[in-house]
């Protein structure tokens, strides 16, 4: 059954993936490495908006997770897609617009 509520998990096998997918209506995911500065910067900012938005988070560290690196296309980091009903909704790598990431954040929880 497909629901909607704020949690934040970590994954690293695209199993996983696949199921936080097929269990959430829409799921933020974020990616980041463990030297990467700017993610360290902006995952907490994503955290807030998808709290306050009700929105599950799932945090993958994309130097453990090259299956999933290389299933989704993530060449760089950081990396935020949006998904609703297990499809790509938006995209965003390196530069996060932090207002765009929001409005559209808002257009999938609006639709549920």
């Amino acid at each position: 059954m497909k629901h909607m509520q704020q949690k934040t998990v970590k994954i690293t096998k695209f199993s996983q993936l696949n199921n936080e997918l097929k269990n959430n209506i829409a799921v933020v995911l974020f990616f980041s490495s463990s030297d990467c500065s700017v993610c360290n910067a902006d995952l907490p900012r994503v955290e807030i908006l998808a709290k306050e938005l009700i929105l599950p988070l799932i945090h993958i560290a994309a130097d453990k997770a090259p299956e999933i690196r290389g299933q989704l296309g993530i060449f760089a980091v950081p990396t935020v897609l949006l998904y609703l009903n297990e499809r790509e909704y938006h995209r965003q790598s390196v530069f996060i617009d932090f207002r765009e990431l929001r409005k559209r954040m808002e257009e999938i929880t609006c639709r549920y």
